[in-house]
């Protein structure tokens, strides 16, 4: 009973988001498997034209739907979802250099650890454990090379890209170059999927399928922004647009939407919503808020700062900040809290001189209170003048 009872309150000691692994932070947690290298099973000899002619390796090719990709290689460590010329580009990613790229719904890059193919080979003779001098022998001179690797054109406009690595860093010389060994191979054939492959069918309960319904591609973050903001409540408790430090993924997403895009690395995810919105979270708990000024074109806070100030008049307000950089100005105020300030000249590029600081105009504010999160939370304390 004894062993129980202290079982039930260490349960009950827990912060809520450790509890909570369901709605939005469950269905992303259902997506991953953090232990997963990659590619398993690869056969011990694999044809060069079925890679270079069909991007096939490690079970993989070129033009796979999501959910077949990821039935050959499983669930990844990591997701990375963007924008790119008005596609959703997702990267899987399975371990440093391992992943799989997609373009909407299809497989367009394919990037492989040597380590995964250690014991196989190609039919031409290409190996895991070669040397760029040994490559370029069987393959003859690619057309361009980089500080770490080699580049092949192959059918249909796709790219093959050999890297090396010297005792785990890059070639620095031609002595180290002698030695370094195959580290990752990668295949991109973005165009030749578009012209080649198939139209994806819709996979039902697949994995793009899972992975799309936690995005909005067209969701550029909070909508409904009050006019009057307290300015004690952002820097006291990160509250703003409907969010606040310390919350849940799940309540956040009620306020703000589904991102654009999702990542995490390590124990930190990011969820995206426009260039300078976002939310980061440690785990499962709010731990920082970036809300750009655009969003608040009509918002003031009650001492008197509003979105479309420059620094001078910020600093006028709040005083000299503990820290000042290239892209703007941070205050600490209280708790390990830190707010910042970033300004942008007609939001498009950073200001770099002291003409371009008189005119620069506020393009994002944020809050970020990771340690006081992770410490939980103490009540609020009075904002501190810097």
């Amino acid at each position: 009973m004894r062993a129980l009872i202290l079982l039930l309150a260490a349960v009950l000691s827990m912060p809520t988001g450790a509890q909570e692994a369901e709605g939005y932070f469950g269905e992303l947690l259902e997506l991953y498997d953090f232990k997963n290298d990659g590619p398993q099973a690869v056969p011990q000899i694999q044809k060069y034209t079925d890679f270079t002619e069909r991007g096939a390796i490690a079970g993989v090719k070129l033009g796979l739907p999501m959910s077949e990709a990821v039935a050959a290689w499983g669930k990844p460590r990591k997701v990375l979802s963007y924008l790119e010329k008005g596609r959703w580009r997702l990267n899987l990613g399975y371990g440093r250099a391992c992943s799989l790229g997609f373009s909407e719904n299809r497989l367009v890059n394919i990037d492989v650890m040597a380590e995964d193919l250690v014991g196989c080979r190609f039919d031409n003779g290409i190996r895991s454990d070669m040397t760029r001098a040994e490559i370029i022998a069987i393959l003859g001179e690619p057309f361009h090379k980089s500080d770490d690797g080699i580049f092949y054109r192959a059918d249909g406009g796709k790219t093959i890209l050999f890297r090396f690595r010297s005792d785990g860093h890059r070639p620095k010389g031609a002595e180290e170059w002698n030695t370094a060994k195959l580290w990752a191979m990668t295949i991109e054939g973005t165009d030749w999927v578009k012209k080649s492959a198939k139209p994806a069918t819709p996979d039902g309960e697949g994995y793009f399928a899972k992975i799309s319904g936690l995005h909005d591609l067209k969701n550029d973050g909070p909508k409904a922004v009050p006019r009057a903001l307290v300015y004690k409540d952002f820097a006291g408790a990160g509250a703003i647009c409907g969010v606040k430090l310390g919350i849940s993924m799940s309540k956040a997403v009620a306020a703000w939407g589904n991102p654009r895009g999702t990542c995490r690395f390590e124990a930190y995810w990011i969820l995206d919503y426009s260039p300078g919105c976002h939310l980061l979270f440690n785990e499962n708990r709010l731990v920082s808020v970036s809300v750009r000024a655009r969003s608040l074109p009509n918002s003031r806070f009650d001492n008197g700062i509003r979105s479309d100030m420059t620094r001078a008049e910020i600093i006028a307000i709040l005083g000299t900040p503990f820290h000042t950089n290239h892209a703007g100005i941070s205050y600490k105020v209280g708790g390990r809290r830190v707010v910042n300030f970033h300004f942008q000249i007609d939001g498009q590029q950073w200001p770099k001189n002291n003409e371009d600081w008189r005119t620069a105009k506020l393009w994002v504010l944020s809050i970020n209170g990771t340690e006081w999160v992770k410490s939980g939370m103490p009540p609020n304390s009075p904002v501190a003048r810097p």
